[in-house]
């Protein structure tokens, strides 16, 4: 299995201490289920706004973990959601959030 994640760029503003790594990822793993209810949340009450945010906070997060085609894909929803464009497409978005952060947090809960 490939991995998806990268820490190339966690060890580095950690400068190698592995409890502060340890503090970042159990940080975004508690965030996870966060920014996916929110984001549900916000679609049910077409709050494209509050989406376009919740999708942007998340994009940072994703960021910190190498998961760069998930993060280019949260910028892309997040411009949707401000433009209130292709909103059909948005429950499919947080879906894949969600399934690709499900496989992240597996393989760094083995870091």
């Amino acid at each position: 299995m490939e991995k998806i994640t990268d820490l190339n760029y966690i060890s580095e503003i950690a400068a190698g201490d592995g409890s502060f790594i340890r503090e970042l990822i159990d940080t975004f793993i508690c965030q996870v289920p966060e920014f996916t209810q929110n984001m549900r949340k916000f679609l049910d009450q077409k709050q494209y706004g509050l989406l376009a945010k919740e999708a942007h906070t998340a994009k940072s997060s994703v960021m910190l973990f190498g998961l760069h085609r998930l993060a280019s894909n949260l910028k892309e929803f997040q411009l949707l959601a401000e433009n209130q464009d292709q909103i059909e497409t948005y429950s499919d978005r947080i879906d894949e959030f969600e399934d690709i952060c499900g496989k992240a947090i597996i393989e760094l809960k083995n870091y």
